[in-house]
């Protein structure tokens, strides 16, 4: 196949085209005993203060102070409106296990102050110390 044989296709030829070629190279390895793993991360999406806070029933500048504490995991400033005061939280959730559709955000538990609200230890996957998770 030349050149002007890959542009005589349409684009959705060529993208179907593709995908037959890589299912192809996963049969031929599972042919040759190779042991072939579809593995694909956990969706996640990004939820807004506003958001947490009816998950959680705290009010939007705790959670907002949580997010500055960096106590939720991953929690970041939404980009393309620069990354000073007054630009809006984006915080991941990740998608629980054998469940459908359900989506909590990580939040690292503290050393000192109050402790976290019935509500809240529910509403997210709560974390003793990075990389260790407490189930509720």
């Amino acid at each position: 196949m030349g050149y002007g044989a890959d542009y005589a296709m349409g684009f959705q030829e060529r993208m179907e085209d593709g995908r037959n070629r890589a299912r192809d190279g996963l049969e031929r390895l599972a042919y040759m005993g190779a042991r072939v793993i579809d593995k694909r991360p956990p969706r996640r999406v990004l939820l807004k203060v506003a958001d947490v806070c009816a998950m959680t029933g705290y009010s939007v500048q705790r959670v907002k102070a949580l997010c500055g504490q960096h106590r939720f995991k991953g929690a970041r400033r939404k980009r393309g409106e620069g990354s000073g005061k007054g630009t809006g939280w984006r915080i991941p959730a990740d998608l629980l296990e054998g469940s459908t559709g359900v989506y909590r955000p990580t939040l690292y538990r503290a050393r000192k102050g109050p402790a976290l609200d019935p509500r809240v230890e529910n509403a997210c996957n709560v974390e003793l110390e990075r990389d260790s998770v407490v189930p509720f």
